[in-house]
């Protein structure tokens, strides 16, 4: 009997020790860069020299912090090729909109990336962009500034972004960000946390190309999704200015478009049905697909 109990233990530690080496582990470092912050996680379960096929750089919404992005971040580096940054280009105060200030951390990481992220040397990964809130904002207002240029935009419910505004002026005179770069953003029906729903993601996905931009907007009106807040993305709430009340769902959703996101811009092709998410209470609205009031 005392055999056959040792041997279950035995066999029931493999198994144990052999799934945490399948599931991997998401790695957490945090340092500091000319220009700001950064904090960047990656899954070290990945094959060695595969791990940086993609960085993700996030930045942080006003009053927060990088270390306010952790499941969010796990969500979108486990499993995947991808490392994910989370950034702080003005840690010295609670303002995060100057794009100044977002490009110049933007080049010290891209122009250091190996030295400041081990697992990225000697890669030469694509490169996601944007941020949440003020600095989602400000990420797009530097595109111009940043070297390389980035392969995509993210948007986490950006604000505050005025369509009138030309960013980058063409003939026509039309608003636009820049249409040659593809753009993912998230935002909400109703609004939230003092955010203007026009002068969000809404209004990012306007400004953008019509041929490679999509736009998740949450049902924020109805059951459990009217919980949802502009601070949804954060560990937990942005403290007394946005709280969450939506749960974990939220981070496996934008994880997963953020997957999709990343396949199509190297596929090169933007199409609606790889976005589809059928657990998710969204309307998704795909190039030149025109946002529309409820």
């Amino acid at each position: 009997m005392m055999h056959s109990s040792r041997s279950f233990f035995l066999v029931c530690s493999i198994i144990v020790l052999f799934a945490a080496l399948v599931e991997g582990k998401v790695v957490t470092n945090s340092g500091k860069t000319k220009g700001g912050l950064f904090r960047y996680h990656y899954d070290d379960s990945i094959s060695a020299g595969y791990e940086c096929e993609t960085i993700a750089l996030i930045g942080v919404g006003t009053m927060m912090k990088i270390e306010d992005y952790d499941k969010l971040s796990a969500k979108i580096s486990e499993g995947k090729p991808i490392v994910t940054v989370v950034t702080d280009h003005n840690p010295r105060t609670f303002v995060k909109l100057s794009s100044k200030k977002y490009a110049k951390l933007y080049n010290s990481i891209t122009s250091n990336l190996g030295d400041l992220i081990p697992v990225c040397k000697g890669k030469n990964p694509k490169i996601i962009t944007g941020g949440h809130s003020a600095s989602g904002k400000a990420a797009i207002g530097a595109l111009s500034k940043m070297d390389p240029k980035p392969n995509g935009v993210l948007g986490l419910d950006p604000y505050d972004i005025n369509e009138k505004r030309v960013w980058f002026p063409r003939p026509s005179g039309k608003t636009v960000m820049d249409e040659t770069i593809p753009i993912l953003t998230w935002g909400l029906e109703r609004a939230t946390c003092k955010v203007k729903v026009k002068r969000a993601a809404r209004a990012a996905y306007n400004i953008s190309g019509n041929s490679h931009r999509v736009f998740y907007r949450s049902k924020n009106m109805e059951g459990e999704s009217r919980k949802l807040t502009h601070c949804e993305v954060t560990d937990k709430g942005c403290g007394l200015v946005c709280g969450k009340g939506g749960g974990d769902i939220i981070y496996d959703n934008v994880a997963t478009s953020i997957h999709t996101f990343i396949a199509a811009i190297k596929k090169g092709s933007i199409q609606r049905a790889d976005f589809e998410i059928p657990s998710l209470n969204a309307d998704l609205f795909v190039n030149a697909d025109e946002v529309t009031d409820n």
